[in-house]
C-alpha cells in the first residue's frame, strides 16, 4: 500500500524580480489524489530536480507530482497553513534560516552548492583572479539593479566584502531576471569584462571562465534538503533527501552546472 504524501523540495528565494511564482508543473491538488510525493523545487534548478524526480521515481516505484516554481517568502506561508509538507530543499543560508524562522525544520543536510561566481572572457585575459582584481582600471562590471531579489542581494554581498563600492558606482546595471544568461552572454562577446551570476547559469554560456570567490567573502548559496516538522511520512522523506546525496543525483547536479556535496566541502 503507498502513502500519500507531500514531499516538499523548496523554492530558492529570487525576490520580485525574475521569479516563476506561480508557474506550476503540476496542481497542489494533486497530493489529495493518489500521488505518493509531492515535490516543490526552485525554478533555477528545476532541470535538475526534474531529473533527479524522474530518476527517484523509476528507482522507487512511486508516483511524484511536482511544483517547480520561486518564492520561499510566499511558499512558507502555504506549508504552515496546510502542514503537509514533508521535504524542503533550500537554495541557500538564507531560505533555511526562513523556514526555520517558520518553526518548519526538523532537520538539514547539504546536498549541493549554486554559488555565485565571477564570470570572466574565456582565458581570462585581464587576469581576473578574485573580485579584488575588479579594481583594476577600465575593468567594465555589470551589476543587477539595486533591489532586484536575490541577485541584488548576494551580489551587493560581494561589492561590500571586497569593498567595490566605486567600481559598483561605475558599473552598468542590468534588470534581467536570476536566471537569465545575459550577462555571461555580455562577457563571452567582449562587451563587458565581468559579471557575478549563479553557477549553473554561467555553465550554460560558452566563450566564459568561472572564477570561484572566496567563500569567507563570498556567497556559497549552499543547497539544503530539510526535513520539515510536518513531514506525514518520515521514511520516504529519508529517502528522498539521502537521494539527493546519491551518486546519480550529485551527477545529475554536476551536469547542471552545479557543485556536488563533495566539491562544495573543498
Amino acid at each position: 500500500m503507498r502513502y500519500i504524501a507531500c514531499l516538499l523540495v523548496g523554492i530558492v528565494v529570487c525576490g520580485s524580480v525574475g521569479c516563476f511564482t506561480g508557474q506550476r508543473q503540476d496542481k497542489p491538488e494533486a497530493v489529495a489524489s493518489g500521488t505518493d510525493l509531492c515535490v516543490y523545487g526552485s525554478h533555477r534548478i528545476d532541470e535538475a530536480l526534474k531529473k533527479i524526480i524522474a530518476a527517484f521515481e523509476t528507482e522507487n516505484n512511486l508516483k511524484v507530482s511536482s511544483e517547480l516554481g520561486c518564492g520561499v517568502p510566499q511558499l512558507i506561508p502555504d506549508l504552515k497553513a496546510k502542514r503537509d509538507g514533508d521535504v524542503l530543499v533550500a537554495g541557500e543560508v538564507e531560505e533555511l534560516k526562513m523556514a526555520k524562522e517558520a518553526g518548519l525544520v526538523a532537520s538539514s543536510s547539504t546536498v549541493a552548492s549554486n554559488p555565485f561566481v565571477l564570470v570572466v572572457k574565456k582565458g581570462n585575459p585581464l587576469g581576473i583572479k578574485s573580485p579584488e582584481d575588479l579594481k583594476k582600471p577600465g575593468i567594465r562590471l555589470v551589476l543587477p539593479t539595486a533591489g532586484g531579489g536575490c541577485v541584488s542581494r548576494l551580489a551587493d554581498g560581494i561589492v561590500n566584502a571586497w569593498g567595490l563600492g566605486e567600481q559598483a558606482a561605475k558599473a552598468q546595471r542590468s534588470d534581467k531576471g536570476c536566471k537569465s544568461t545575459v550577462g555571461a552572454e555580455m562577457v563571452a562577446t567582449g562587451e563587458i569584462d565581468a559579471v557575478f551570476t549563479w553557477r549553473n547559469i554561467a555553465a550554460k554560456v560558452d566563450g566564459i571562465e568561472m572564477v570561484p570567490i572566496e567563500k569567507a567573502k563570498g556567497a556559497p548559496c549552499e543547497c539544503f534538503g530539510i526535513i520539515l516538522t510536518t513531514a506525514r511520512n518520515q521514511a520516504n522523506a529519508e529517502k528522498f533527501v539521502k537521494y539527493l546525496q546519491s551518486e546519480k543525483a550529485q551527477a545529475i547536479f554536476r551536469d547542471a552546472g552545479l557543485l556536488d556535496k563533495q566539491e562544495h566541502s573543498k
